[in-house]
Order: C-alpha cells, then sequence, then structure tokens
C-alpha cells in the first residue's frame, strides 16, 4: 500500500516536522507485533503475574521480548512511543531499559541502523527518533524491538508520504520458541533489546519467541507453569535455576514444574538449563552450592529420560561460555554482557534447531 496523510496523523508534540512524515499505529495493518500482548504491549497477564510474586507483578507490563515489524521504501523510519521509562540501574544501559532498538534486513542478515531513547527533557513521556537510509536499498524489513524494563503504553511509526508499506516476510517457524527464566532470560545486562540470548536465537533460527524471563521473579510457581502450559509454542526452554531461593527450594520445584507442563503438553520438547555463572554464585559466596543446584536438574533429566520422554534435553550452564572467555563473558560475575549472551544463544540455538528441524 501507499502511504497517504489519510492512513495516519500527526503527532502534537512531535520534534518530527520536514520531510513529509505520516505517522500511523502500529495497531494497525499491515504492522505485525509479536512476542507481546497485541493491545497493551504487556507479556503476561497481571491475573497470572498476581498468583506469582512481586518481582513478576511489577514486570510483567514491560515489553520485554516484544517485536514490530513491517516492510517499507521509505528513506527514513520515525519511531514515536509513549512510554514508562524505568531508570537503568548500575549494570543496565539506558538503552536497554527503556530505549526501542531498530534492525533491518534488505537481502540478508539483520543489521542494526539505528536506535531510539527517551531523549525529549524532562516533563516529557514520549521517544522520538528518526533513522534515516541511503534511498538506494529500496524496500527492507525493519524491526523493532521494546525496551526491557520500561512500559510502551503507545507506539506509532512515520513513514514518508508517498512511500510503499507492506507486511514484513513471516518467520520460517511462525509457532513461538517460549523462555523462562531469570533477570539472564530477560536480558538484564545486555547492551540493548535485540542482544538478549533469547532475541538472538530467534534470529539465528528465523523463529518467533516469547521472553517470560522475570529478574528474581522466576520461582517456578504453579501459576506460572500452568499458564506456560496451555500457551501453543514448538519448544519450551526451561532456564529455571538463578531465582530459586536455595536448593531445597529448587528441588521441591524444579521436577514439580516439568511434570505440570507435560501434563498438558507431553511431546513439546523441553530444554533444561542450569545457570551460566557456575563456577561462582556471587549471591552467596559460596563455590559449591552450583554442583548441588545443577544435580537437582540434572535429576529433573535423568527422571524425564528414565520415564520415556523422548523431547528432553539438558544444557549444562558450565558449556555456555568457551573457557578461555569465562572472564570476558560477564557485566558483573553474574548477568552476561553482549559476548555472554552470544554463546548462550549459539548454544541454545543448536539444541533448539534439531527439534524445530524434526
Amino acid at each position: 500500500m501507499i502511504v497517504t496523510k489519510e492512513m495516519g496523523f500527526i503527532p502534537e508534540d512531535t520534534t518530527i516536522t520536514r520531510y513529509n512524515p505520516i505517522f500511523i499505529d502500529v495497531h494497525s495493518k499491515p504492522f505485525k507485533i509479536y512476542g507481546v500482548d497485541k493491545k497493551d504491549f504487556s507479556r503476561l497477564p497481571l491475573e497470572v503475574a498476581l498468583k506469582t510474586n512481586d518481582a513478576v507483578i511489577n514486570n510483567c507490563r514491560t515489553g520485554n521480548g516484544g517485536r514490530i515489524r513491517f516492510r517499507t521504501d521509505s528513506e527514513y523510519v520515525v519511531v514515536h512511543a509513549k512510554i514508562k521509562a524505568s531508570k537503568a540501574n548500575f549494570h543496565q544501559t539506558q538503552l536497554n531499559a527503556s530505549g526501542v532498538d531498530m534492525l533491518i534486513r534488505t537481502d540478508g542478515d539483520w543489521f542494526i541502523p539505528g536506535i531510539a531513547l527517551p531523549s525529549q527533557g524532562d516533563g516529557k513521556d514520549y521517544m522520538e527518533y528518526r533513522t534515516t537510509f541511503d534511498p538506494s536499498l529500496g524496500m527492507k524489513d525493519v524491526m523493532l524491538h521494546l525496551p526491557l524494563d520500561s512500559q510502551v503504553e503507545f507506539l506509532s511509526v512515520a513513514l514518508r508520504e508517498g512511500s510503499v508499506l507492506e507486511e514484513c516476510k513471516e518467520y520460517r517457524y511462525t509457532t513461538p520458541i517460549y523462555f523462562y527464566g531469570s533477570s539472564i532470560t530477560q536480558g538484564a545486562c545486555a547492551s540493548k533489546p535485540a542482544n538478549t540470548y533469547c532475541a538472538m536465537v530467534s534470529r539465528m533460527l528465523d523463529s518467533d519467541f516469547v521472553n517470560l524471563g522475570f529478574g528474581s521473579g522466576c520461582k517456578g510457581e504453579d501459576g506460572m507453569i500452568d499458564y506456560i502450559r496451555e500457551q501453543k509454542m514448538s519448544v519450551f526452554v526451561y532456564d529455571y535455576d538463578h531465582n530459586a531461593p536455595d536448593p531445597d527450594y529448587l528441588k521441591k520445584t524444579h521436577l514439580r514444574g516439568y511434570l505440570r507442563f507435560r501434563e498438558k503438553q507431553p511431546d513439546t520438547p523441553v530444554i533444561l538449563a542450569s545457570k551460566p555463572d557456575y563456577y561462582y554464585d556471587i549471591f552467596t559466596q559460596d563455590i559449591n552450592v552450583n554442583n548441588v543446584r545443577r544435580k537437582i536438574i540434572e535429576e529433573t533429566f535423568e527422571f524425564a529420560l528414565k520415564s520415556g520422554d523422548k523431547n528432553i534435553s539438558f544444557i549444562d550452564g558450565k558449556t555456555f561460555y568457551p573457557e578461555e572467555t569465562y572472564g570476558f563473558c560477564s557485566v558483573d560475575g553474574c548477568h552476561p554482557n553482549d559476548l555472554g549472551y552470544y554463546f548462550m544463544a549459539k548454544r541454545f540455538s543448536g539444541e533448539i534447531k534439531k527439534y524445530l528441524e524434526g
């Protein structure tokens, strides 16, 4: 379709007035929304979060893992979003916490032409950012990653009047991979939203995904597992280890979570994983606790195998990072940086690919 004035609007409060921009609500066709609720950009219903813990309740409205995809030949794309911005913590970038990450693709791989940050000054509740392209690029796929720690209340995209707007090519694997885990799954210390290990896996495999990573909130409650097991998915990555308060709690809940999931999804591939900061636990200062936790997850895996489960895998957190790079893969000894997430994505994608390709 051709972008016309009738399709969109001009915001009252905007920094972009040149070049004939037409702002279009991303809830309109042909934009497609992935990984979050299509109405309010939340990633978990509040009624489910209320069955878990405060960390999940406070985090369920963030746009983590959410993506907006479309295709255009416009030589610029403007992102205009109203957000409840979260302040970055001591080991997190502001782009990760409250920025929108843009990737484009022509004929090959996705690459990054620009980012959008809340940069309109005090008293402003929106972000706006224009990225300009070489007109010779022609038609290109565009993917916007929503911020990891902020609520997106409204998002529009401005394109040049008269440009072409189409649907983005669909994922190769349209049934999403579901990831459940801690702040590491959420992507706490990735430099930007597109660099969580879940998002990297998605691009490596060309698969849709849902990120149910909750910093300090992944505790394997029945209410959460009962929600997950009702969702349609290609693979379930059960990255549940880090937020169990202690080994005893993990032992009581890890196998139980697997069994509850299998009650409703007996054949869906499940990948169990232990945590990547294997050699040292910065919270307990105990060098042995990770051995105990890892063993508990292994016991779930062994139980599944003995029960005849043919669609089960275990990824040892000890194997995520090459030994010679271990010291370069984390921000704080716990949370991976972009390098650490890349190695995690390579390990997970290799295992997930076996199931997707059958």
